[in-house]
């Protein structure tokens, strides 16, 4: 199994492959695919699956907020990759920032969204809309910036 964790909010986790999950914007965005399901400490509660087993903690946007938000997190992240040596991933990663923000910004009226459990204001935010899936039914998508988690193996 990977693990995504935020590479700013070190030790939060954000989301794990055991989602179903996809890559959009040739690759910036990592797509997950969540549902509700009863919480297994209280069977009388609906819970979000991903939010629940990752701990996720609602926050709040608007679209002037949200706009701020990414360039701040887009340049964090750029400064962290070059403090890693991690060149090549720069370079791919401002490529692919500019189609990944307009993603997002052009879904901001339609998006809830989460930091990890450390509500670290700098770091990533899962970003989550209703929609529906292949079977017809409507569910929450998760959205993460590929370039601000790390990927570690369980």
């Amino acid at each position: 199994m990977i693990l995504y964790t935020c590479i700013i909010a070190e030790g939060d986790e954000l989301c794990t492959d055991a989602f179903p999950h996809q890559e959009l914007c040739d690759g910036a965005i990592l797509q997950f695919e969540g549902a509700m399901t009863t919480n297994p400490d209280d069977e009388d509660e609906q819970i979000i699956n991903i939010v629940h087993y990752n701990r996720l903690v609602s926050t709040g946007f608007n679209k002037k907020q949200l706009k701020s938000y990414i360039k701040a997190f887009m340049r964090k992240v750029k400064e962290t990759l070059e403090g890693e040596g991690r060149n090549d991933e720069v370079a791919d990663f401002m490529a692919k920032a500019p189609a990944a923000a307009k993603f997002i910004l052009g879904k901001a009226s339609d998006l809830e969204f989460y930091t990890g459990e450390s509500m670290n204001e700098e770091g990533s935010i899962v970003f989550s809309e209703w929609k529906e899936n292949e079977a017809g039914e409507t569910v929450p998508f998760f959205y993460i910036f590929k370039h601000g988690v790390r990927q570690q193996r369980c």
